[in-house]
């Protein structure tokens, strides 16, 4: 698969999208913790937009998440099969990919992979994001 074009961590605990929330005058909203994650998934994706990459990318692209969770239990290491979902990982990393300019639309993402890990010890938490070209892919 080759070097990504662009790869970041995006420190600290993994954020979720959530289901939009209602006000009481009845207006759908984003709570502020998602939009300030997906505007941290932004600044992140920035500092690591450099040349000699052009951006926004063009074409299919791939895309994988690794979301790491600390625990403090050493033996539940690995894996991570609970809460929150994967799209719901994914969801906030895409918009503010998005946001950020780094492709046009996040309907350019082709295949996508999302790992959620628990991570102790020194392991710090957070998301690697890398991104790939597809060539050929529609051909």
């Amino acid at each position: 698969m080759g070097d990504p074009v662009v790869s970041f961590f995006i420190p600290g605990k993994p954020g979720s999208k959530q289901s939009f929330k209602f006000s009481q005058a009845g207006r759908r909203y984003q709570p502020r913790s998602v939009v300030d994650y997906q505007s941290l998934v932004s600044l992140s994706a920035r500092e690591a937009m450099t040349a000699p990459v052009t951006y926004p990318l063009d074409g299919p692209l791939r895309i994988r998440i690794t979301a790491r969770f600390f625990i403090r239990d050493s033996k539940k290491a690995g894996p991570k099969a609970t809460r929150p979902d994967f799209d719901n990982i994914a969801k906030p990393i895409l918009d503010g990919l998005t946001a950020a300019g780094v492709w046009h639309d996040d309907g350019q993402v082709a295949s996508a992979t999302v790992d959620k890990i628990n991570v102790t010890g020194d392991d710090s938490p957070g998301v690697l994001v890398e991104i790939w070209r597809i060539p050929g892919l529609l051909k």
